[in-house]
């Protein structure tokens, strides 16, 4: 006879189920959406944004360099071509170069010029994404619902701060307000996971033709035409959608409608957010004309912004014409303060190639403008030829942040001041084509 009938006041013996038990699937997956989900700030250095949290980048930018050596025989299982020899070059190459035309030109120390060139450690992020993906570790879906969480979390918490608060009030903000004297301040708030969003929502309109998904773009839109007085990003993202459109279909009338609907949305887009802040077209059209303006030759014009350029364009004219070839080198805030302390005012970011080839030389601009030939490569792929494909609308959604990223490194430079971006884009891009090439043998 048991225990348990021998004394009836005790239970039966069960086993520890819920210690023994292995979590359930969507546990799991909610795990990892969760973990993508801090992760994918840290990367695109959502920290520098919050005074205090700018150590979040080097911890990331350190954390990817170790995984990438730790998943390097991983990442080269993956079938991506020439894109992780490309992507070590820029890491290792571009330091080197950076450092030593600054100790050349400048006198610069040879390990500040490398250490403020430590973002590079970030470039291999979008390869160690594609080696957990190939083994299993974490699932297309699960970063495609990452990115759709952040996306409206980040309109969600940045949408009250444009609407609400007035950034001439708020100069000692740190990286989160763009300096204008306290009287043309402007929001520097992170816009990327909202770009993503309405690249995103576009292209599952594109596809799948619901109405749904075209109203879930509008807020994006929205946010960007409201929130952002940037003359060449509404003339990239224009672009982006046209060319998404064009990749949507094949050629003939079907591609004709899509590159119409493109345009119509984004007309809507930009015609709603004149009509809830009228204030908007007077702006963006001084904006323009400045920026025209400034580029017939003009020596002073309204705009802030655009005073600046020409300012900092007449400051390294002379530095490009005597080192062309292979520029003045990268230079170290903690050296002598940096840019300002040789130049006064200069952010090489903001004149775009002409800021690559003063950094860089002609030589660098055409080596890192070699990924827009890896990037038609990934993005051709996502052609008509890929129609079932079921990450096919989150990858033209990256695919959309890719070209919107390389459109305005004319006048930012973003394919080289923030390459480890441009090369995520990418890697995902090439990554969707080679599971292409597997399914289609």
């Amino acid at each position: 006879m048991s225990t348990a009938s021998m004394h009836p006041g005790i239970s039966p013996a069960r086993p520890a189920v819920g210690r023994q038990r292995a979590a359930s699937p969507d546990r799991i997956r909610k795990g990892r959406v969760a973990a993508l989900m801090l992760i994918l700030p840290m990367f695109f250095s959502f920290g520098r944004y919050v005074p205090g949290f700018e150590w979040t980048l080097d911890l990331m930018a350190l954390a990817t360099f170790a995984s990438a050596v730790y998943l390097r025989r991983s990442v080269s299982s993956v079938p991506l071509g020439v894109l992780p020899r490309y992507t070590w070059l820029i890491i290792l190459a571009a330091p080197l170069w950076g450092a030593t035309m600054a100790v050349l030109v400048f006198g610069q120390p040879a390990w500040l010029g490398l250490a403020t060139q430590r973002a590079l450690l970030l470039a291999p992020f979008g390869l160690v994404l594609t080696a957990l993906l190939h083994r299993g570790a974490i699932r297309m879906v699960e970063l495609e619902q990452a990115f759709v969480w952040l996306a409206w979390l980040n309109l969600g918490i940045c949408s009250p701060v444009l609407l609400l608060l007035d950034p001439n009030n708020y100069s000692d903000l740190g990286n989160l307000v763009t300096d204008g004297g306290g009287v043309y301040n402007q929001f520097n708030l992170p816009m990327t996971f909202v770009i993503f969003g309405a690249f995103y929502y576009f292209a599952k309109a594109l596809l799948l033709g619901r109405a749904k998904w075209y109203a879930r773009c509008v807020p994006f839109l929205l946010y960007i035409f409201g929130g952002n007085t940037g003359r060449v990003l509404n003339v990239a993202m224009l672009l982006s959608f046209l060319l998404l459109a064009a990749l949507s279909r094949r050629r003939g009338q079907a591609m004709l409608r899509n590159v119409a609907t493109g345009v119509g949305l984004f007309a809507a887009g930009f015609g709603l957010t004149l009509l809830l802040a009228p204030d908007r077209l007077d702006l963006l059209s001084a904006k323009y004309t400045d920026a025209f303006a400034a580029l017939s030759g003009a020596d002073s014009v309204d705009d802030w912004s655009a005073n600046a350029r020409i300012l900092q364009v007449a400051t390294v004219t002379p530095w490009v014409e005597q080192h062309l070839w292979f520029g003045t080198g990268t230079i170290s805030n903690r050296w002598n303060d940096g840019y300002k302390g040789l130049f006064d005012y200069l952010h090489p970011s903001d004149l775009g190639f002409l800021g690559v080839i003063f950094v860089y030389g002609v030589f660098g601009l055409l080596a890192f403008s070699y990924q827009y030939v890896l990037a038609w490569r990934g993005l051709r792929a996502l052609g008509a030829q890929s129609a079932g494909f079921s990450a096919r609308p989150f990858l033209l959604g990256l695919g959309g942040c890719l070209a919107t990223l390389l459109l305005t490194s004319v006048t930012t430079g973003s394919l080289v001041f923030f390459v480890e971006q441009t090369l995520f884009y990418i890697s995902m891009l090439h990554f969707g084509r080679a599971l292409l090439r597997t399914r289609h043998g």
